[in-house]
C-alpha cells in the first residue's frame, strides 16, 4: 500500500500486504494546513472505498507485487466569528443591537453578516482584527476566508466607529454686521468655537445662545469649548 498525502504534506513508508492477511493501517503522519485529516480512500476525490485511520485492510488486489495507493482525505477545519459591538470609550451614547456568532469554513469564501449594531451619534465604518482599528478592515458584508487556519478557534471582528458632524452656523443678531463661515463639529469630540467676527456698536459681545433658548443659563462664551451642540433625531 502507498499513501498520497493528496494536498497535504509529510511522508510515510509503503505498507507491505500478503493477501488473505488483514494489516491495520498506520496513523496518518500527513498534515495539511487548515484541514483536519477525515480518513483514506482509494480515489482522490473521495469517490471510491473509504478507511478510517487505523481500519484494518486486506485484499485490495489479487496482483503478485501491484501497488495500491490510498489517498488521505481532509475536511476544512471550522471556525467562528465573533462580532464585538466595540463602543468607543469616549461615546455618550449606547450601543443597540445584537449580532451572533458567523460559522465558517477554513479555505472557503463566505460575505460577512450585516452589522447588527448602531450606536446614535456614530456611523458604523466596518470591522477591523484589533479594537483600535489597527489591524486588518473589512467592509460591512465583505467577502472574507481563512480567517484562522485553527478548528473551533474564535475570530474576533471589532465594530469601528465614526462620529458623525453637524454643522454650527453663526449668526449676529439684529444690527449687527459682520460675517461668519460655519463651523463643521463632530459629535462626541470637543471643539473650540470659531471667536466672533461680529460687531454691533459699540455693544461689547456677551456669548452665543443656541437658536430656540434663551436666558443666561444657555449663554456660550466667545471661543468657548463645547461638545454636543446638536441634536439626535431617528438617522443619528
Amino acid at each position: 500500500l502507498h499513501y498520497d498525502a493528496n494536498g497535504g504534506s509529510g511522508a510515510m513508508a509503503d505498507l507491505e500486504m500478503t493477501y488473505d492477511q488483514a494489516k491495520a493501517l498506520p496513523a496518518s503522519a500527513f498534515t495539511r494546513p487548515g484541514h483536519s485529516f477525515a480518513g483514506w480512500n482509494t480515489a482522490a476525490d473521495g469517490s471510491g472505498t473509504a478507511y478510517a485511520d487505523g481500519a484494518e485492510v486486506s485484499n485490495r488486489t489479487t496482483e503478485d507485487g501491484a501497488t495500491v495507493t490510498l489517498y488521505a482525505q481532509w475536511d476544512p477545519n471550522a471556525y467562528s466569528v465573533h462580532f464585538d459591538a466595540n463602543a468607543p470609550s469616549g461615546a455618550s451614547t449606547q450601543i443597540a443591537g445584537s449580532m451572533g456568532d458567523q460559522e465558517l469554513l477554513y479555505g472557503k469564501e463566505a460575505a460577512l453578516a450585516g452589522c447588527g449594531y448602531s450606536l446614535p451619534g456614530y456611523e458604523f465604518a466596518g470591522w477591523n482584527a484589533a479594537a483600535d482599528g489597527s489591524g486588518t478592515a473589512y467592509a460591512d458584508g465583505a467577502q472574507v476566508a481563512s480567517l484562522t487556519s485553527k478548528a473551533g478557534a474564535v475570530v474576533t471582528l471589532y465594530a469601528q466607529w465614526k462620529p458623525l458632524t453637524y454643522t454650527v452656523t453663526f449668526e449676529g443678531g439684529d444690527g449687527a454686521t459682520g460675517s461668519m463661515e460655519p463651523q463643521e463639529l463632530a459629535f462626541d469630540e470637543p471643539a473650540t468655537l470659531s471667536p466672533n467676527a461680529f460687531e454691533n456698536g459699540g455693544a461689547a459681545f456677551a456669548g452665543w445662545s443656541v437658536v430656540g433658548e434663551t436666558g443666561s443659563s444657555q449663554l456660550i462664551a466667545d471661543g468657548a469649548e463645547v461638545v454636543n451642540l446638536c441634536s439626535l433625531d431617528d438617522e443619528g
